[in-house]
């Protein structure tokens, strides 16, 4: 959907700090290591989730995904997740005062993702590309159907993005900012 590249625009924008995940599935050719992901073998990603290293974990396809405690910086933190993930970041905030989750999903029309998806290597494998895709599929079709009061859903059919986006964001994030300024006084 362009998710990576919409965070990265926020962090070089704003300066917000881009939270990495460790994973302990292998790199791709097109994955740079410390910027696209930590990987980490499997190992050392169950002894983090062990001594609650990592504030969110789970598993897909075999391979295991988390975000590090030592990864989130005082500020803004920015974070592309799953929807199960993003739970798990919801229940973590709701046991941390000094954390607020503001959740904002990206819909994009299917075919340009898939588009996407095959421009994004120069010898695509078409069969991981459509195992991915119908992994997102079911795994976002929860907030194609409902409402929510916790996430704002953008639709970007064509995958142009959106100042509206980025602003919408920004003010978003202003406004927690400033209230939180406002309980210090």
């Amino acid at each position: 959907a362009g998710k990576d590249t919409f965070a990265w625009i926020l962090h070089d924008f704003c300066e917000w700090n881009m939270v990495t995940l460790s994973t302990t599935r292998p790199i791709r050719d097109y994955e740079v290591e410390d910027e696209d992901y930590y990987f980490i073998d499997e190992d050392t990603f169950k002894q983090k989730v062990l001594n609650n290293d990592m504030i969110v974990h789970n598993c897909f396809n075999n391979w295991y995904y988390g975000i590090e405690k030592q990864r989130l910086a005082d500020g803004v933190n920015i974070v592309v997740i799953s929807p199960g993930g993003l739970r798990q970041l919801q229940t973590y905030a709701k046991n941390n005062d000094d954390i607020v989750v503001l959740a904002y999903y990206l819909w994009v029309h299917p075919r340009v993702r898939l588009e996407r998806a095959l421009k994004r290597e120069c010898c695509p494998d078409i069969t991981e590309i459509c195992r991915r895709f119908l992994a997102d599929e079911e795994d976002f079709k929860e907030y194609h159907t409902m409402k929510y009061d916790d996430i704002w859903v953008f639709r970007d059919d064509e995958g142009t993005g959106s100042p509206y986006m980025i602003k919408k964001i920004m003010n978003d994030v202003q406004d927690i900012v400033s209230s939180w300024a406002d309980l210090d006084k």
